[in-house]
């Protein structure tokens, strides 16, 4: 199932000190490497879900380069990055666009939790990952797991399930078990694991041509994986000031039973979203343009997409927002089901959601999208040998702003 594979949406965030790294270029605003992006009137701005997710994404080590390369030949003046959940995987890619030299991008933070699980929710698991999921590789755990133990799955707790998911990016049964199971009576719960998942990475982050005269973070509640809206505003640029959002929102999962505070993931969702639209409120200024990118799991039916929360998506749009790519006559699903790490099927029966999103407030020129990162790449992998697969489970989308004339 398409919800499935979005498992990324995965324990309440307790809100931490703001850290950010933000790295300021020379100023000048040359590509400085880069293919050039917009022309002079223009800019090019994008969204990309790498789905660098040890456990959950097949092929993720394998991945990971072929990405970064395949990035250094696309062109971008502003790039909103998510499912970048490790800091190497981070550095790699910032290294092969100079051309973006700026960039913010909020440090993990983890929480400690401790270990949750007694031996009876745990047996039954682990005897069905270990006859079903046994051969699988780390990439795959996760995904195993759901598909061929969901009774014993839905049996373990709510705060059992988020160590377990919490751990997860290890891709090992054992050390997952062993981070998690209590030891010595109830005494001992509360102390020793991470409260998330990757170690409380945010996974996003903004890269840009143009330096920031402003960046910040808000920290958006969630379960089991940490979710925020970075931001950035740029003073400067051919089509005039931009304040640029950058977010990664929570999916509404199917087999993973919700253990959050706000009653469902689509609900959890509806609430990032309320709180989104008020940081965007509280940082944007009278002027400029508001762009507001990233993997929103949630979007219209369009084209060969169907819609997901479409009442959650009714809310951005609601909230003064244009969605140029959604509106063009050749929109497509951006989480399809044609993917070769969802399923691969047939492209001419494709189907999927359109969740990847660039919206657009107060732009008075012309907006023109395309995806990228649809072709299939060729990799060589420990698991199944030479493969023909796709470089993540999201195509990117990238919109050129051109501003309006004179």
């Amino acid at each position: 199932m398409l919800s499935v594979m979005k498992l990324l949406g995965l324990t309440a965030v307790a809100f931490a000190g703001l850290v950010l790294a933000a790295a300021c270029s020379d100023g000048d605003g040359k590509d400085d490497g880069t293919a050039d992006g917009g022309a002079g009137n223009q800019v090019v701005v994008g969204t990309y879900n790498a789905g660098l997710a040890l456990s959950f994404v097949k092929y993720t080590l394998e991945r990971s380069p072929a990405i970064v390369d395949a990035m250094k030949n696309q062109q971008f003046d502003v790039l909103c990055l998510q499912e970048v959940w490790r800091q190497g995987d981070w550095d790699a890619l910032a290294r092969a666009l100079p051309g973006l030299p700026n960039q913010t991008r909020r440090e993990a933070e983890p929480s400690a939790t401790g270990p949750s699980c007694i031996a009876v929710e745990l047996d039954p698991l682990q005897a069905c990952a270990e006859t079903s999921c046994g051969t699988v590789p780390a990439s795959e755990l996760t995904q195993c797991v759901l598909d061929f133990c969901q009774t014993e799955v839905d049996g373990v707790t709510g705060n059992c399930l988020n160590c377990l998911v919490e751990n997860i990016g290890t891709g090992d049964f054992a050390q997952i078990r062993s981070a998690c199971e209590i030891v010595g009576g109830m005494a001992d719960a509360g102390t020793g694991s991470p409260g998330f998942a990757f170690g409380g990475s945010f996974g996003t982050g903004i890269l840009s041509k143009f330096p920031f005269a402003e960046v910040d973070s808000r920290v958006l509640e969630s379960t089991s994986t940490r979710r925020n809206v970075n931001y950035a505003r740029i003073s400067a640029s051919p089509v005039g000031e931009l304040d640029v959002f950058c977010t990664h929102l929570t999916a509404d999962l199917t087999q993973v039973p919700y253990s959050g505070t706000f009653g469902s993931w689509a609900e959890e969702q509806s609430l990032q979203i309320d709180a989104m639209l008020a940081f965007v409120e509280q940082k944007s200024g009278d002027s400029g343009t508001i762009v507001m990118m990233g993997d929103f799991n949630t979007g219209p039916a369009v084209g060969n997409a169907t819609a997901d929360l479409p009442d959650n998506y009714a809310k951005l749009i609601a909230g003064g927002f244009d969605n140029p790519y959604a509106a063009q006559s050749d929109a497509a699903c951006s989480f399809c089901a044609s993917n070769q790490l969802i399923g691969g099927a047939d492209p001419v029966m494709d189907s999927g959601v359109l969740i990847d999103h660039v919206l657009l407030r107060r732009f008075s020129g012309s907006a023109a999208g395309e995806q990228f990162l649809r072709e299939a790449v060729e990799l060589d992998t420990d698991a199944d040998g030479l493969v023909t697969t796709s470089y993540s489970d999201h195509y990117g989308l990238r919109v050129t702003l051109t501003a309006a004339s004179p």
